[in-house]
């Protein structure tokens, strides 16, 4: 049986500069944006269900960040895309939280390349792509992503390896884990925006501790953690929901 009440996450001793982190990200994420030619869709139906474990999926034409963003397009375990940016900016990290386990299981992807993590978890699915770049933009094959998140009613399975589980990329870097969209959950007086925690290592490099959030949460601005930078890409085509970002790694 699951926990349903939750230590607070670790609050920041300095917070953000709002101002650094929008310059950062204006620079940085929309410019790769730019780069990378694909105008990937951002969520913005989240607000009537702020409170809940249920949102929106719907999406319109705005833009995500990230690092370096993803340029596969369409369903498919990654599909195809553009080259990778010409120059590739690391991927800033995120605190790890009070919830990550080791150990978690390896997933095996399917025939369309796709690791499907807790199928038996009720929830809207959603499927998380990307690749996995080098600071020289090369893709790194075989790199590992460690991937725990909330369920769909905003709680860690602390039991267990519900929704947690390793992924490794191909040899184009690439990768794609179906999921459930995860819920947000009390941290003190606010909502935690919706987010998945991520650990991502490949040999000769430093392992990144991070998180990803969705574009259009109303608790995004008031979340000590957040980083626009961080943002994933958020559409829907032919009925399933991509959200997609690429990570690039430090030398390590």
């Amino acid at each position: 049986m699951r926990r349903d009440t939750r230590p607070q996450e670790p609050t920041l001793t300095t917070p953000i500069d709002d101002a650094r982190r929008r310059v950062l990200a204006t620079l940085g994420a929309a410019a790769l944006w730019a780069a990378c030619g694909d105008g990937e869709s951002a969520d913005v139906g989240a607000g009537a269900n702020a409170a809940s474990g249920s949102g929106g999926s719907t999406s319109t034409g705005g833009q995500g960040g990230g690092s370096a963003m993803s340029a596969t397009s369409g369903p498919g375990g990654g599909g195809g895309g553009s080259e990778p940016t010409p120059s590739c900016e690391e991927t800033t990290d995120d605190i790890e939280g009070p919830y990550y386990k080791p150990g978690a299981p390896a997933l095996v992807p399917d025939d369309e390349g796709r690791a499907i993590l807790s199928p038996e978890e009720p929830g809207e699915r959603i499927i998380l792509e990307g690749r996995v770049l080098g600071a020289d933009c090369a893709p790194l094959a075989d790199a590992e992503l460690d991937l725990w998140h909330a369920d769909a009613e905003g709680t860690y399975d602390l039991a267990g390896f519900v929704l947690r589980g390793r992924v490794r990329t191909g040899k184009d870097g690439r990768f794609a884990i179906v999921t459930v969209l995860p819920g947000r959950y009390l941290n003190g007086a606010t909502y935690r925006p919706r987010h998945l925690h991520l650990k991502v290592r490949a040999a000769g490099h430093a392992e990144l501790t991070t998180q990803l959030y969705f574009p259009g949460d109303p608790f995004n601005d008031s979340d000590a953690f957040f980083d626009e930078r961080l943002l994933v890409a958020d559409e829907t085509l032919g009925g399933e929901r991509f959200v997609r970002f690429d990570f690039v790694l430090a030398p390590g």
